[in-house]
């Protein structure tokens, strides 16, 4: 067996007792990644203050932010699209003869130029036409909102009366009946009532048919 022998370790090597070990600094990387690369475009202020202005030129303020309104104009209806239950004999109707409906919601929105009987002869004619009924039933929706500064919801006007006729009338015929134009008494009839009160139609004119 080959004997070991001690070696002694070089002392220029290692640092003596009273010397402190060197220490070089860590490296400290500086590198990013490019915006680019994380899908980020950094503009200037500038860029970005003129586009703004360029989209939005009435919306500006004069520090530079941006204001953004409300898509949704106008004020919510009385009842839902699909409340016919708070008047069932309304929606009863709706559901058997849907241009009678019309017919009485025609009537008032004409202030008594187009009577019931008309109106509603018009829209059941329209029915098996292609079942073009929705043309003149969004028509007169439209007239309503904007009579009433109503809101254009749950759906497009032309939507509701394609897919959800009944259901539009009878919102419609709601509406009405709840700012005191109740469409079954006809034109006249609310003209009669408003003389008894003393409280002129809501929006409406006085004229007789």
């Amino acid at each position: 067996m080959a004997r070991l022998e001690n070696i002694e370790p070089d002392e220029s090597s290692h640092p003596s007792h009273g010397e402190q070990p060197q220490q070089f600094p860590e490296k400290q990387s500086s590198w990013e990644p490019p915006l680019q690369s994380q899908g980020v475009v950094q503009l200037p202020f500038q860029a970005v203050q003129a586009g703004l202005q360029m989209m939005l030129p009435d919306q500006m303020n004069g520090n530079g932010t941006a204001t953004v309104t409300n898509p949704v104009v106008g004020a919510p209806w009385s009842t839902g699209l699909f409340d016919c239950q708070q008047d069932p004999h309304n929606a009863f109707v709706t559901a058997l003869l849907p241009c009678i409906t019309f017919g009485q919601i025609a009537e008032v929105l004409d202030s008594g130029d187009m009577e019931c009987p008309l109106a509603g002869y018009i829209y059941l004619a329209m029915m098996p036409a292609l079942c073009s009924h929705w043309l003149i039933g969004s028509k007169y929706r439209r007239k309503l909102r904007r009579r009433f500064n109503l809101v254009e919801a749950p759906f497009p006007d032309v939507v509701s009366h394609i897919f959800c006729s009944w259901c539009a009338l009878a919102q419609e015929f709601r509406e009405l009946h709840r700012r005191g134009l109740d469409p079954s008494l006809g034109w006249n009839g609310i003209l009669d009532q408003m003389d008894q009160t003393g409280n002129p139609p809501p929006r409406q004119s006085m004229t007789r048919s």
